[in-house]
């Protein structure tokens, strides 16, 4: 049986208007307890900036127009093959933020 592979596409928005200091999104991610019988199988992979292309090839161009500025990804799996890659964007603002989930929401239908 081929392993079957699930995409979590995360986006969060982040307010610090009150705080200069950056977020550590690495603390946003589940614990492996947050899963039955899934565990972190991944480094934890960071992209700041321009470094998003390295992440998606052909379609940083558009976050980066959106407000762009970091993102993490890890991947999550069991004994079984079965696998989760959870990816978690911070973007300058509400409305950037806003933007890109629309146009990904628009391109999904």
């Amino acid at each position: 049986m081929k392993p079957k592979n699930l995409f979590l596409f995360a986006l969060l928005v982040f307010n610090f208007t009150l705080s200069a200091q950056e977020p550590n999104l690495e603390n946003l991610l589940p614990p492996d307890s947050a899963f039955e019988n899934l565990t972190l199988s991944s480094e934890i992979e960071s992209y700041v900036g321009d470094e998003l292309f390295f992440l998606i090839n052909g379609g940083a161009d558009l976050y980066l127009e959106y407000g762009f500025k970091q993102v993490i990804s890890a991947e999550y799996s069991n004994e079984a093959g079965n696998s989760l890659t959870i990816e978690i964007y911070e973007m300058k603002d509400r409305l950037a933020a806003y933007g890109i989930y629309s146009f990904q929401r628009m391109r999904d239908d």
